[in-house]
């Protein structure tokens, strides 16, 4: 995602990663062990257009800038990690 590439995730619908995938918008979500469905996104990647491949590509990486990296996510850690009762 941080690449600001739009991805073909083959994912099973309730994982973190389908999730992660259809919430940033950055790509096409296919079920795993389907070669015609990945057959088909990458058709319908080709076809829609490099405008369309880069807002999913940029959205992907504003994402996981927004919720991924360690400078979002290690405060919230620190905080959790205080909050423990000892």
């Amino acid at each position: 995602m941080l690449s600001g590439r739009p991805i073909i995730a083959a994912s099973l619908p309730e994982t973190e990663l389908n999730y992660l995938i259809k919430e940033s918008r950055c790509g096409w979500v296919i079920p795993p062990d389907d070669p015609e469905a990945l057959a088909i996104a990458i058709e319908e990647v080709k076809t829609a257009g490099l405008e369309e491949r880069n807002r999913r590509g940029w959205s992907g990486r504003d994402f996981a800038l927004k919720h991924l990296t360690a400078d979002t996510n290690l405060p919230k850690l620190i905080k959790i990690i205080e909050e423990i009762p000892t």
